[in-house]
């Protein structure tokens, strides 16, 4: 692999590892790094300290998800592990697997199947993660069977707490930002909606808001 790719490749994948963790960073969803080595090795090659880089990058997507509606809604825990070839993503798609806490095998060997030809389906060449993510948290109910062990969710707030909640968080995962003036726009917005949060340009362009 040309030395251009491997830092590309390795921008790439730090940015976006930092975009996901700063998405999924509620009470009942973060992203664990077991094996932080790796990552200074990658800053280090970046740096110009090392002319040898060898390592992969990845981490886990921990977090709870609901499946089902009420008032037979269940949740489960679930983890996304992901690791990044290192020609990933110019002419590779990432390594993903998920385990539900309390699935039966045949749920993960069915689920992992779907997921796989979903990320084979996924064009190389651009930052997938997030999508893949995302189709996980919309297909996952598909797949894994639910029994009694799963934990059920706290009770469900009555309609005078939700009419009472002011604040929501949201993500905006667009295909890019580079326009100054769509940037100045977002801003501009955000200050009349009284919103705080930011916005990443670049391709993908990711905007989150908070209000």
């Amino acid at each position: 692999m040309a030395e251009n790719s491997v830092v590309m490749n390795l921008q790439s994948q730090l940015e976006e590892i930092e975009v996901i963790q700063s998405m999924f960073c509620g009470e009942s969803e973060k992203v664990v790094i077991a094996n932080t080595a790796p990552f200074t090795d990658a800053r280090c090659y970046l740096a110009g300290h090392t002319q040898l880089y060898d390592s992969v990058l990845s981490f886990t997507l921990q977090q709870d998800i609901f499946l089902h509606s009420p008032p037979d809604q269940v949740k489960i825990a679930t983890s996304v592990h992901c690791s990044f070839p290192r020609n990933y993503p110019l002419s590779a798609n990432p390594r993903v697997r998920v385990i539900c806490d309390g699935a039966s095998n045949n749920s993960h060997i069915n689920f992992d199947t779907k997921l796989a030809e979903y990320i084979s389906c996924i064009e190389v060449g651009e930052q997938c993660m997030v999508d893949i993510i995302q189709w996980i948290q919309e297909n996952i109910q598909k797949y894994i069977q639910t029994n009694s062990q799963y934990s059920k969710p706290a009770k469900q707030p009555t309609q005078s707490a939700v009419t009472d909640s002011t604040s929501s968080r949201i993500w905006i995962y667009s295909h890019h930002i580079y326009s100054i003036v769509k940037r100045k726009n977002i801003l501009n917005w955000a200050e009349e909606l009284k919103l705080t949060g930011f916005s990443l340009p670049g391709k993908p362009g990711i905007i989150h808001a908070e209000g």
